[in-house]
């Protein structure tokens, strides 16, 4: 195995985890505009999940779900589907046949924070649209969508806290807050001097 240090942008660091050193750092081997630090172990399963964000021939970007294995190289795609813009996601949550994506009506300009070096939240909006959650099968990668939440006080989901499944249900919890980019936790000026 080996121990990473990521974020939300598709570089990670294999780390010495005597020393604390990094050995290497690492590139995805796809284009990947953003991903998870929050990664995903399967249930019953030696493997973990994530997720990248990548541009698709559309001009716009696909939500790409990874089964990792034993290393980081060691990957396969599991399922993609286009998302409805460019979203802001922090992380998904998995139960033992589904992963849970949940996307926030707040875009997100990837490019810019690329491109530009802006932070993310600089670039960030709140859409008129409703939260939406898709669920992918973790085995064949199919995807149901069409799940629109009808609260509108439920704005940005930040992380997920658990995922089960119930009978024919599923149900997961996620820490939710309205959306106020001045007020943001992610605000640098909040960052620097909170």
């Amino acid at each position: 195995g080996q121990y990473l240090a990521v974020g939300n942008f598709p570089a990670v660091q294999e780390m010495d985890m005597d020393s604390l050193i990094v050995k290497e750092a690492k590139q995805f081997d796809q284009k990947s505009l953003a991903t998870s630090p929050h990664w995903r172990r399967e249930v019953g399963a030696n493997s973990s999940i994530n997720f990248h964000i990548m541009e698709n021939d559309n001009g716009g970007v696909n939500m790409t779900l990874f089964r990792f294995n034993s290393t980081y190289e060691d990957h396969a795609q599991i399922g993609t589907f286009a998302l409805p813009h460019e979203s802001l996601i922090h992380m998904i949550s998995n139960t033992p046949n589904y992963a849970v994506i949940v996307v926030s009506p707040v875009s997100i300009d990837f490019q810019a924070i690329t491109n530009n070096k802006t932070y993310p939240v600089k670039t960030a909006t709140k859409l008129n649209d409703t939260m939406q959650v898709y669920l992918m099968n973790l085995r064949d990668g199919t995807v149901m969508d069409g799940f629109d939440v009808n609260d509108t006080s439920l704005e940005f989901a930040t992380h997920h806290i658990n995922a089960w499944e119930e009978s024919q249900d599923i149900v997961f919890d996620i820490v939710t807050m309205p959306w106020d980019s001045k007020a943001h936790f992610m605000d640098l000026d909040e960052v620097l001097h909170h």
